[in-house]
């Protein structure tokens, strides 16, 4: 019942802990990240609601950090649109991610100040903000997606930034993936029906064939490309606002 509660209330250490990986308060680490005030955050969400995402993970962070830790969220692109309206938006696809903006309340909670200390003296004086940009991707496949099957990812592809050789790409679909843990049986039906269909892979299985795993890359790194462009342009017209700022 501890583990459940996340509670324990005794002047002595109890004779053992047991450590989970955050799943039982948040599953995408966002909430610490908020309890820092990191400025700049982006979330990549491959939660088990996939074929009708409900964004929960997120939702339920939303929750915490409103409770805990008295945060406001707005929708980034548009302030007046409701955040409700926006995550429902992300899941209708009117939307390709969340954009959403933090604001914190002047004052900082204890724990939270603790843990922004720590973070200061191991990086070197970072300090908490004001506000927090907050970029969550949900790992899907794009509508109506018709890629092939990509191949292995090459060592000149992130040396040399190559383009990938039109002859290695597979004529069937990634879509068909299967998560089963055999290069052999991802195209086999059997292989979605055991461990679910690409990138909605079961936990079941916890190894990826090199195919499996050379095309979530790809499709994270195709799915980051747009929201990581806007987080480095507003970040670059942050830094020069701030620097305008110093010489007025």
């Amino acid at each position: 019942m501890t583990s459940i509660f996340k509670v324990h209330y005794d002047w002595r250490p109890p004779p053992y802990l047991r450590l989970s990986d955050g799943g039982l308060i948040d599953k995408l680490g966002l909430v610490e990240c908020l309890r820092r005030r990191v400025r700049w955050i982006v979330v990549s969400d491959n939660g088990t609601d996939a074929k009708r995402p409900t964004l929960r993970d997120l939702r339920h962070a939303i929750v915490t950090a409103r409770r805990e830790l008295g945060c406001s969220f707005s929708v980034a692109r548009d302030p007046i649109i409701d955040v409700e309206d926006e995550l429902d938006n992300y899941r209708r696809r009117i939307v390709p991610y969340v954009h959403l903006r933090v604001t914190y309340p002047l004052q900082m909670p204890a724990d939270a100040r603790e843990a922004q200390s720590r973070d200061a003296r191991a990086h070197g004086g970072s300090h908490a903000h004001a506000v927090s940009d907050l970029f969550h991707i949900r790992m899907r496949l794009p509508h109506h997606d018709r890629h092939a099957v990509q191949p292995l990812i090459s060592e000149a592809e992130i040396v040399d930034n190559a383009a990938v050789d039109p002859g290695s790409v597979q004529g069937r679909g990634r879509s068909e993936l299967g998560g089963i843990c055999s290069e052999c049986c991802t195209s086999s039906p059997i292989g979605r029906l055991i461990c679910g269909r690409f990138p909605n892979f079961s936990t079941a299985n916890q190894f990826f064939t090199p195919t499996v795993f050379a095309n979530v890359c790809r499709l994270g790194f195709e799915l980051a490309d747009e929201p990581v462009r806007k987080l480095i342009e507003l970040r670059q017209r942050v830094a020069d606002a701030e620097r305008a700022a110093q010489h007025v």
